[in-house]
């Protein structure tokens, strides 16, 4: 009965299939390029497996993915209205100047360091008036102040010196 067992134990192991991958690497960046009849592709950012030269050419080869996407993200270009922060560093409050001819509504986040959102509030600013921003409970350190205005979705990032 063992060697049946045993038989039949040897026979599906030759049969069996093992798990086939092929390597794969996420670059940053990289073009394929075609002269008469050499290719070279590359990528820029993958681990180097290895270099080969043959005195006046340079090889490295490395794993580089056949397909890839390039997927571009909108950039929005409208900063309006220009804002003013003064004093900064600063020691107990913020001036937040809006150059704007008209009321704007206005979302102000505070964050740390770490980017940790410790304070978000909504104001209301007024043509040729400035926000006063408390900073005088916060400990000494960076912070930085976003802003976004709503009337227009344009988001403005600060970075605040709080001193003692």
């Amino acid at each position: 009965m063992r060697k049946i067992f045993l038989l039949l134990m040897v026979f599906f192991s030759i049969n069996a299939n093992a798990q086939q991958t092929s390597p794969q690497v996420i670059a940053t960046s990289g073009n394929i390029s075609q002269q008469g009849n050499a290719t070279i592709s590359y990528t820029v950012g993958e681990t180097v497996i290895q270099t080969g030269t043959d005195g006046t050419t340079i090889l490295t080869q490395g794993y580089q993915q056949p397909h890839y996407n390039i997927t571009i993200l909108p950039q929005y270009q409208n900063t309006e209205p220009n804002i003013n922060i003064f004093p900064n560093p600063t020691t107990d409050q913020l001036q937040i100047k809006f150059d704007n001819d008209q009321e704007l509504k206005a979302t102000i986040r505070l964050m740390d360091a770490l980017g940790k959102q410790i304070n978000a509030d909504e104001y209301t600013a007024l043509p040729n008036t400035a926000i006063q921003y408390p900073m005088q409970h916060y400990a000494s350190g960076k912070y930085f102040l976003t802003i976004e205005v709503s009337s227009n979705h344009s988001i403005k990032t600060f970075e605040i010196i709080k001193n003692k």
